[in-house]
């Protein structure tokens, strides 16, 4: 730019570059990098620096005029390529069809019953991917011990009702079952609003192993009984959530006894009988709120149903276990995961579980069953 000594740059350098205006137009890093034509695709500000000051300069009347001058600088980093993407797609493809192959499951038709049970195995705020050092969190936890425990806890409580018939199992997922959302360079990497964690591992490997995991786990529910998966995004992990969601859907697409709800909805309702159960993070909404949005959002099962409840995740913790608004149930499903150093340095502590609720379609909530950490 020429324009009354208005200066405009943009300069490559290692690993990044560096846009630079001092003009009294352009007074907004937005204005900065419009004017600079930066491809935001391409780049991410990494920091920024705005200053004003005044300068005085005589006009052709040789009066002088004093003028704001703006300095509005940013620092660029490089948007990881998208080959990290499409490598992830490429591995996905292959496990299908190496799942494909071998697609059968055997099972014994459940036979007509009086009782009509639903059971739901909620096992939320797995947090897979975390980093915890015992030293200093208190734990160590890692990938490799959240898979453990996962599976643990999803055959402990499918264990804990071998006796029943149930006519369907309900799977939750989400919840901030993955532990970061986006990448700084490449890796993982931060909440959905860009809160730095400390993470286990990359990306890709972190997205394929919960895949891996979530199959395994569904596949063993499924000999039991039908099973609907309710994807629930989080506030870790609300857009890779729905990515994952959308690899069991296809995952699944051929078997009739498995469901996967990944509509794009925050919010998510289930009927079963006269039960209408809503699933949301928690993250977001008021609890006192919940039963007017339950009205509101799901107004023709609302009026088939009489015995209603919503499921949390997020607080992590069974202090606030059950509490009712409205005559609507609300239930803050515990987390069996250990804090990080974050947690621990502020003094966080909760009761590392992981539940289940048992539902008879006429008579409602019949059963909780849990297992510990």
């Amino acid at each position: 730019m020429t324009n009354s000594g208005d200066t405009l740059t943009f300069t490559e350098e290692e690993g990044g570059a560096v846009v630079e205006a001092r003009t009294k137009r352009i007074k907004t890093l937005e204005q900065l990098l419009e004017m600079a034509e930066v491809d935001l695709k391409k780049w991410y500000v990494e920091r920024q620096v705005l200053n004003k000051w005044e300068v005085g300069a005589k006009n052709p009347e040789g009066i002088i005029v004093v003028e704001p001058l703006f300095q509005v600088k940013a620092w660029l980093k490089p948007i990881s390529p998208l080959g990290d993407i499409s490598k992830v797609i490429e591995e996905q493809i292959e496990d299908m069809k190496r799942h494909a192959k071998g697609y059968r499951r055997d099972y014994d038709p459940m036979p007509a019953l009086a009782e009509n049970l639903m059971y739901e195995v909620n096992i939320s705020d797995l947090h897979f991917g975390m980093y915890a050092w015992g030293e200093e969190a208190g734990e160590n936890y890692d990938m490799k011990i959240a898979r453990e425990l996962f599976l643990d806890s999803v055959h402990t409580l499918a264990n804990r009702v071998q006796h029943l018939h149930l006519n369907r199992i309900v799977f939750p997922l989400g919840n901030d079952l993955l532990h970061v959302d986006g990448m700084v360079e490449g890796k993982g990497g931060t909440t959905t609003r860009g809160t730095p964690q400390d993470v286990d591992t990359r990306y890709r490997k972190m997205f394929r192993d919960a895949r891996m995991m979530l199959v395994e786990a569904v596949d063993y529910l499924a000999t039991i009984a039908p099973v609907t998966s309710i994807i629930v995004p989080g506030n870790h992990d609300r857009e890779r959530m729905f990515c994952l969601g959308d690899s069991l859907e296809a995952f699944f697409w051929k078997d009739d006894r498995i469901h996967i709800d990944n509509r794009p909805a925050n919010r998510k309702f289930l009927e079963w009988g006269t039960n209408l159960i809503g699933y949301t993070h928690g993250s977001e909404e008021k609890p006192k709120d919940l039963p007017q949005i339950m009205a509101a959002e799901a107004p023709e099962a609302w009026a088939r149903t009489t015995l209603r409840e919503w499921h949390l995740g997020h607080f992590h913790r069974l202090s606030e276990e059950v509490n009712e608004y409205s005559g609507v149930r609300v239930r803050v499903v515990p987390s069996i995961v250990p804090n990080d150093e974050w947690h621990t340095r502020k003094g966080y502590v909760h009761y590392r579980a992981a539940e289940a609720y048992l539902y008879d379609s006429v008579k409602g909530f019949v059963g909780l069953f849990s297992v510990s950490a």
